[in-house]
């Protein structure tokens, strides 16, 4: 999902299998700021979920209501970016869910 302008129904989820849904604007955020996202399969929170970035700060992962606030450290594009894995070894089922926005300068 990609965000160019804001909506209150993109804090809706979309009915996929994984998603990341920004809980508010992320347009608006600046350099130091705090995007808040909820990861959710199926339309339901996941608790423990791991948020990856392309920040050298690392991964992020949600806390029981699927909830992660995400610092913003750099001005330009984010990319977020969840994986969910079911059946690991034969018969692996790989779910991504990626959330990318730019906040407006």
């Amino acid at each position: 999902k990609a965000i160019f302008a804001w909506h209150a129904r993109f804090a809706e989820p979309c009915g996929q299998e994984l998603e990341l849904v920004p809980i508010t604007d992320p347009l608006v955020v600046r350099p130091g700021g705090i995007v808040a996202v909820r990861v959710l399969r199926q339309g339901k929170p996941i608790a423990g979920a791991v948020i990856a970035r392309k920040d050298p700060s690392g991964e992020l992962i949600s806390d029981a209501t699927g909830r992660i606030d995400v610092p913003i450290t750099t001005a330009g594009i984010q990319i977020l970016r969840a994986k969910l894995i079911h059946g690991e070894g034969k018969g692996e089922i790989v779910h991504n869910a990626v959330l990318s926005f730019t906040p407006r300068p």
